[in-house]
């Protein structure tokens, strides 16, 4: 596995778990997994990266967990939520059960239980992102095992469910919860996300 390629997924997996619901032991984790960003020296003109994964590591140094949960509360959870689920924010009601159908269907193409990446929804957008870094990872022990087939699997499956899935609906996400909170660490982590997807696309070249 290349180090851009294991940085990724590592990548992949810390943003993705600060969109869990902030109870302690995840805010305890997040803290820690943020203070030695080593995934980003292993980039490539990692700055646009680099500032909002700072922005990140301050926010969270410098907010209480119960800040952060009142944050969440208000932002995911209470009425008009910003929804974290794609068919909720992507679907109208008849269109919820195709993206769910079609999200499970790369999960199961791979051997994977959603409920292994996340305990939340299939469509939970963590849960999405855990499964990019898994197919991060499963491609390049693929290309270290000299299994070039498998590999370039792993690669057209990344790449459609990012075309298909996240670049469809996380970057207005992104810039709905912009609209909504001056919560610093949710702010952070919406740039953070942009960058990733961004650099994912770059990576795939998914328009």
């Amino acid at each position: 596995m290349t180090p851009q390629q294991e940085a990724m997924a590592v990548l992949y997996r810390d943003v993705a778990a600060a969109w869990q619901y902030p109870m302690d032991e995840v805010v305890a984790a997040l803290r820690a997994g943020v203070t030695e960003p080593a995934a980003l020296r292993a980039l490539d003109d990692a700055e646009d990266l680099a500032g909002p994964w700072e922005a990140c590591h301050q926010a969270l140094l410098a907010t209480s967990a119960d800040t952060l949960r009142l944050a969440y509360g208000r932002l995911f959870v209470g009425q008009d939520p910003c929804f974290l689920n794609e068919g909720d924010f992507r679907g109208r009601a008849f269109d919820r059960p195709n993206i769910l159908a079609d999200v499970m269907g790369f999960y199961h193409a791979f051997g994977v239980d959603p409920s292994q990446l996340s305990a939340e929804r299939p469509d939970f957008l963590g849960t999405e992102l855990e499964f990019v870094a898994l197919l991060h990872v499963k491609e390049g022990l693929a290309r270290d095992g000299a299994r070039p087939d498998q590999a370039a699997i792993c690669e057209a499956a990344r790449r459609r469910f990012v075309e298909e899935h996240l670049t469809r609906w996380a970057p207005a996400f992104c810039a709905e919860l912009r609209k909504r909170t001056h919560e610093p660490f949710y702010l952070a982590l919406a740039t953070m996300l942009d960058g990733l997807l961004a650099r994912e696309r770059a990576l795939t070249s998914v328009a």
